[in-house]
């Protein structure tokens, strides 16, 4: 279970954590990063924007883990229905050991416990989902 923690103050955080704490989550320091993104990056903080806040475009984030028996588990991304049927953009794979593969080439492997993290039409990021846990399998 993940146990998500508020610090108002920068040298709460170590304490938090110490306490149980799965990750701290500090309200000013985000807030200061996205003003110095929307000032460095704009277009970057604007599409986050559109994609996380503005439903009347169904374009979503999703990050799920592929089950064993999935249809996915032991393929290449080209050779899934991912990007070519689903028109799912894949942004990383975290692997079962903690690794983050950004920007998955095509010849990338999915494996089992793997954790894709997708964008794309909410319709078809369900679709996607439901094969990667293999629901529905006997």
């Amino acid at each position: 279970m993940d146990v998500v923690a508020r610090a108002a103050e920068e040298h709460a955080e170590k304490k938090l954590l110490r306490a149980g704490a799965s990750r701290v989550v500090s309200p000013y320091q985000i807030g200061g990063m996205r003003m110095l993104m929307s000032i460095l990056k704009p277009a970057v903080v604007n599409l986050f924007e559109v994609v996380l806040e503005q439903a009347e475009f169904n374009i979503d984030l999703e990050e799920f883990q592929v089950d064993e028996r999935s249809p996915y588990h032991g393929k290449r991304l080209v050779d899934t229905d991912i990007r070519k049927d689903l028109n799912l953009i894949v942004i990383a794979v975290k692997r079962k050991d903690g690794e983050m593969v950004f920007n998955p080439g095509a010849e990338t492997v999915i494996e089992g416990h793997d954790t894709l993290i997708t964008m794309g039409n909410r319709d078809m990021l369900d679709q996607c989902m439901r094969k990667a846990s293999a629901e529905g399998l006997s």
